[in-house]
This record gives structure tokens, C-alpha cells and sequence, in this order.
């Protein structure tokens, strides 16, 4: 899984955001459940989220969800 933030009317994107699999109390993965972190959105306007399923690094599937801050 991956997530990728762009913003279309200035050209760029954001810092890269990190994805890792969520846990449980107990620290053990939670199956199909994901945990975004370091989503900086550098300034207001309209955002494109990217939501990126892949296999390896090939992306196999996406979704872009569009966002104003």
C-alpha cells in the first residue's frame, strides 16, 4: 500500500508519506488495515491523495481522493 499527496494547480506533491501495517494492543499486525503517518499538506488549496495498492513496487490499483485544506 502506498499514499502519495499531490497538489495539481502548483505541480508538486508533498514529503513522502509513510505507510506501515496498523497493530493491535498486543503489537501484532492487523490484516488489510494500514496506518498513514507523516502527511504534510505544505499549504491550502486542492489535493489529490493517492491511495496505491501494490504488488512489490508495481502499483496494481489506485484510488485518488480529492481533498481541499
Amino acid at each position: 500500500v502506498g499514499v502519495k499527496l499531490w497538489m495539481p494547480a502548483m505541480g508538486h506533491g508533498s514529503s513522502p508519506v509513510n505507510v506501515a501495517h496498523a497493530v493491535d494492543q498486543g503489537g501484532a499486525n492487523v490484516p488489510g488495515v494500514f496506518k498513514a503517518t507523516n502527511v504534510y499538506f505544505v499549504m491550502p488549496g486542492d489535493w489529490d491523495v493517492h491511495v496505491q495498492l501494490k504488488n512489490g513496487s508495481k502499483v496494481v490499483e489506485e484510488t485518488v481522493e480529492k481533498v481541499t485544506i
